[in-house]
């Protein structure tokens, strides 16, 4: 049970991180994105204990927490639905091996591309004084940011997949991110990036 104790530890500290600085900063959306991307953080646990049958409670742990904070700071339901996501790519990967490596992608791609492009987004509009609203600068980043991070896990677990695909997918996941299920992006991207490299993944 060594990987739940960690996983708690974990989450811990990522939510007494992301409440410090909140205590000073004030910022609701930052605070999102720092925890979305601590929360990705955490799959790196996960594949620490490929072996674990409970490990899922790691970010089954996180969707209490992150209700909790929702209803504190008066947050969107986004920080909840990215540990539903969390949970289901952990129990999906543990359903087979084949399942690691587009679940990885899955969780990289929603943790970090999806919270830069926000930032990126936000920090244009905040210098025109504008509402935060889905941009296409932040779309732009998102494609780039989750095209880099394809290319890595890729290299990561030795899948040849051509650029080609991982611009499609990256394209694909910003579009249905911004224009299609933006409410819930924290549940869409993550299963575009798993159901396409897993279609890929057969054919090679």
């Amino acid at each position: 049970m060594m990987e739940i104790f960690v996983s708690i530890v974990y989450v811990v500290f990522i939510i007494g991180i992301s409440s410090t600085i909140y205590n000073k900063v004030k910022c609701k959306f930052l605070i999102r994105k720092i925890i979305h991307m601590g929360m990705a953080g955490w799959w790196f646990i996960r594949l620490q204990y490929l072996d674990s049958k409970v490990l899922w409670l790691g970010p089954a742990f996180f969707i209490i927490i992150n209700f909790v904070l929702s209803q504190k700071m008066e947050c969107e339901k986004g920080i909840v639905y990215f540990p539903l996501s969390l949970t289901g790519l952990t129990l999906l990967s543990m359903m087979s091996d084949t399942y690691v490596f587009p679940a990885t992608a899955a969780v990289m791609v929603l943790g970090y591309a999806d919270p830069i492009a926000a930032l990126v987004g936000r920090k244009r509009q905040l210098k025109q004084n504008l509402r935060y609203e889905k941009s296409l600068l932040g779309s732009m980043a998102f494609e780039g940011v989750a095209f880099i991070i394809l290319l890595i896990v890729c290299r990561v677990y030795c899948i040849h997949i051509s650029i080609f695909s991982m611009v499609i997918i990256s394209v694909l996941t910003a579009f249905a991110e911004a224009k299609i299920f933006s409410r819930f992006d924290n549940i869409v991207v993550p299963t575009v990036v798993f159901v396409s490299l897993h279609i890929i993944c057969r054919e090679y």
